[in-house]
């Protein structure tokens, strides 16, 4: 027989082997929770990570459809104004010619006849074929700008481009605009290159029948008529007119008046000279008859030559 004190170390070391078995399988299991939560881990990053990127996808197609929108709202804003412009020149068209060719009457023969809309018609016909094709030859036998080129190419400006000729034409506005300036920007324009049907005008056409592009105030852009006028008067064979006045007589021989478009106006002289600087850049004065570059002041002196033609080609498209 076993004796009480014996019994009970007996019952004492049963119960301490349990209890040691116990917290053995206890921290087997833990440990196995442990191994199981470090294996699940790494997929739990990878699925936070993933989450994580296409919130970052989906924000930047949000960003990217915004500044989509903005840009073209942008271009029909634009091509709603150029429609609208368009449509005002249709109708002064008729009227123009006769005045222009009733001036060119004046200064050719001293007397004006009535005009009729058969007499302009037979004149353009009969000369306008025949001067067409001289005229596009004679004239922009060079290409544009890289800037200009790629526009004509492409039909409209890229995302940066568009956003460098904005910057431009918003540091004009904010270093050189106030009110009470009366300086402005004109195109003269050949119509024997651009013809008389302004509703088939394309850009292409219209940027290649530009033969000059200056800055003015008040009757400015007429004195370049009037110097012709006077040079025809006091021309001898000894005589050379330089080439913009040269294209002037041309035309008025041709029976052709000379449009011309004026814009930007109420603008100081710098802010104008910089935008017929940028205009003058982007069609190339080899294509002129400028007979020099345009000039740029203060904060447009900082512009690279890129920045300077798109700014142009953003103002002839304007």
């Amino acid at each position: 027989m076993i004796g009480g004190s014996t019994f009970h170390l007996f019952l004492a070391f049963l119960l301490l082997k349990y209890s040691e078995n116990d917290l053995q399988a206890q921290q087997q299991r833990y440990l196995e929770l442990v191994k199981q939560q470090l294996q699940t881990y790494p997929e739990l990053v990878e699925q936070q990570l993933r989450g994580m990127s296409k919130r970052r996808e989906e924000m930047q197609q949000q960003a990217d459809a915004a500044l989509t929108a903005a840009g073209q709202a942008l271009i029909l804003e634009q091509s709603a104004r150029a429609a609208v412009q368009a449509n005002c020149q249709r109708q002064a068209q008729h009227t123009l010619q006769q005045q222009q060719i009733a001036q060119q009457q004046l200064l050719l023969s001293g007397s004006v006849g009535p005009m009729r809309n058969n007499s302009i018609q037979t004149m353009q016909v009969a000369q306008q074929q025949q001067q067409v094709a001289a005229a596009q030859q004679q004239q922009h036998q060079g290409i544009f700008s890289p800037e200009m080129n790629a526009f004509i190419r492409n039909g409209r400006f890229s995302r940066d481009s568009l956003a460098r000729a904005l910057g431009c034409d918003n540091a004009v506005r904010v270093n050189f605009d106030r009110k009470g300036y009366t300086a402005f920007c004109y195109v003269l324009i050949d119509p024997r290159v651009s013809g008389v049907k302004i509703e088939a005008l394309t850009f292409e056409t219209f940027v290649k029948s530009v033969f000059y592009i200056g800055k003015g105030t008040n009757s400015r852009p007429l004195q370049h008529f009037i110097d012709a006028r006077n040079a025809m008067d006091k021309a001898t064979n000894d005589q050379n007119l330089n080439k913009k006045l040269q294209t002037i007589v041309d035309i008025w021989s041709s029976g052709h008046g000379i449009p011309k478009i004026q814009f930007s106006h109420g603008v100081s002289d710098k802010a104008a000279l910089i935008k017929e600087a940028c205009m003058i850049d982007a069609v190339q004065v080899k294509n002129l008859t400028n007979l020099k570059r345009g000039e740029y002041h203060e904060c447009a002196k900082t512009w690279d030559l890129t920045a300077k033609s798109q700014y142009g080609v953003w103002l002839l498209d304007k």
